[in-house]
């Protein structure tokens, strides 16, 4: 039997607006380091899904030094299909769909600089 894994750039519990808001942003710049940082891995899946245009327009800023530009290019659609950050129920229902559409597991991964109190309460929120 062969397992499928998925692992998104980011998957974090919060409940309160303000928290939700703030990782979102960092996880956008999450994205846009590995669309234009980490080689063409990501910014290959990412054109896969539709998306070469806003990829080219990243990579470009990226490389131009524009990290904020690059940052802000990064789409709400982008940050919803390649991560997962929100209220416990609404993480635990993107998993589930996860699962249904045959993966048999999940990698919970973290941005650069969230705290381990965040990181902790999301294990624990999403544990079975």
């Amino acid at each position: 039997m062969i397992a499928l894994s998925y692992s998104a750039p980011a998957v974090l519990v919060a409940e309160d607006e303000g928290t939700i808001a703030e990782l979102r942003q960092r996880i956008r710049r999450s994205i846009a380091y590995r669309i234009a940082g980490l080689g063409e891995f990501h910014a290959r899946a990412t054109e896969r899904q539709g998306l070469a245009a806003e990829v080219r327009a990243i990579r470009d800023r990226w490389r131009a030094g524009e990290r904020a530009a690059a940052t802000s290019l990064v789409t709400d659609a982008m940050l919803e299909a390649q991560a997962i950050v929100g209220p416990a129920a609404q993480a635990r229902r993107r998993l589930d769909e996860y699962r249904r559409h045959g993966a048999d597991e999940v990698c919970l991964t973290f941005p650069p600089g969230v705290a381990a109190e965040l990181r902790m309460r999301t294990l624990e929120a999403l544990a079975p």
